[in-house]
């Protein structure tokens, strides 16, 4: 550890959970941080785990224990002092908010930079949530201790620059990334395998939701599905995920009366994500808010078209012209059926957004975006990248 200590070129990763089973997004960090690890000397810190984290490349991987707050608190405190101490200088806490707390007021102290990842309208999340005064304020200190804020896109960091008054030089712009070698579009012989294992007929009209059940982001789906079913006799709603919303999401949908029409699965580990894109026809996505969702991501790799929701207004920023006219405002979320049934009876405007989702997936692969979190999160210079 001697060379790292003179050079000063360590990362410490801080990230909220590790299990190889999660449905979040997390799945997707896992991967990504073997590659940067590769690259330069990495440790990791995960708040909780379930088993025991297996990462390539690391330096080093620690789990802050279980129990009582306080007890973790200082067991946090003491992980990050020891990593500045061994060289790591560099504090990037994917949000993890007490994490870039103390390692602010410490890299502040004794040399070095706190980042945090964070990709959310705060506003919004409020409004959904109910957030705390306490948790506002101390939502405000965090901004007020690290060096930087990192986040998915411009339009996201003028977001955060316009509401909590940061600086464009303490806004730093890393996009979401994803392994393409993990999805690659179905061809008519694998969605028709697909299909049969999840009992669906293969000539089936197949739409999928997939996100987190909570009432933000899933309360307009039974008038959706109402509206599709009685007009498509062939059109089926698989709808995975889980969450707080789930079983009045349920109860609303039962009520319908449409059987095996609507199929609930249950929490999808992200590592089965591909199976359920490779046999959906149309991605459904129906946030009232959102920022820079990896599910839209997913669903270009996959050569999926989507339906969505604006999330108030960021997802256009990265999202390819040919898609602008399937995003709708919440305003407008009446539309929804008839841009489903644009994409199911057209094959050419299916074949476009696909087409095009491809495309534009590439900008958000690993091997593209590594680079530029090098430069921006590790500080590398342009000259050795």
């Amino acid at each position: 550890m001697n060379a790292l200590n003179r050079n000063n070129s360590g990362l410490c990763w801080i990230l909220l959970h590790y299990a190889q089973q999660t449905h979040r997004h997390y799945f997707h960090l896992y991967h990504f941080v073997e590659q940067v690890a590769a690259r330069c000397p990495v440790r990791v810190i995960f708040l909780s785990a379930e088993g025991r984290p297996q990462l390539r490349n690391v330096d080093s991987v620690h789990v802050l224990p279980p129990g009582n707050p306080v007890k973790r608190w200082f067991a946090l405190r003491s992980l990050i002092r020891a990593a500045h101490d061994d060289g790591f200088r560099t504090f990037y806490c994917h949000y993890a908010y007490a994490a870039a707390r103390i390692a602010g007021h410490l890299t502040r102290r004794a040399g070095g930079r706190t980042l945090l990842w964070h990709c959310i309208q705060v506003h919004q999340l409020d409004r959904m949530t109910g957030a705390s005064i306490r948790q506002k304020v101390m939502w405000r200190m965090t901004l007020n201790r690290i060096d930087h804020l990192v986040t998915g896109s411009s339009a996201m960091a003028q977001y955060y620059q316009s509401r909590f008054h940061l600086s464009p030089q303490t806004t730093l712009v890393v996009p979401n990334f994803i392994d393409l070698s993990r999805f690659q579009p179905a061809d008519s012989e694998r969605r028709a395998e697909l299909r049969r294992e999840a009992g669906i007929a293969d000539d089936a009209e197949v739409m999928l939701y997939l996100h987190e059940m909570e009432q933000g982001r899933c309360q307009h789906l039974p008038g959706i599905i109402d509206t599709v079913l009685r007009r498509r006799p062939r059109a089926v709603f698989i709808l995975a995920g889980d969450g707080r919303y789930r079983q009045e999401l349920q109860r609303q949908v039962e009520r319908l009366n449409w059987g095996q029409r609507v199929q609930f699965t249950g929490r999808v580990p992200n590592a089965d994500v591909p199976r359920y894109f490779g046999m959906a026809d149309v991605y459904l996505v129906t946030s009232d808010f959102d920022a820079f969702s990896r599910v839209r991501i997913e669903a270009r790799a996959m050569g999926v078209p989507f339906v969505s929701t604006d999330g108030g207004g960021p997802i256009r920023a990265y999202t390819p012209p040919q898609a602008q006219d399937f995003i709708v405002p919440l305003n407008e979320i009446r539309h929804f059926p008839a841009l489903i049934d644009r994409i199911l009876d057209d094959p050419d405007t299916s074949q476009l957004l696909a087409r095009a989702g491809l495309h534009k997936v590439q900008d958000y692969s690993e091997e593209n975006v590594l680079p530029l979190f090098l430069r921006q999160v590790c500080g590398w210079p342009e000259s050795v990248l």
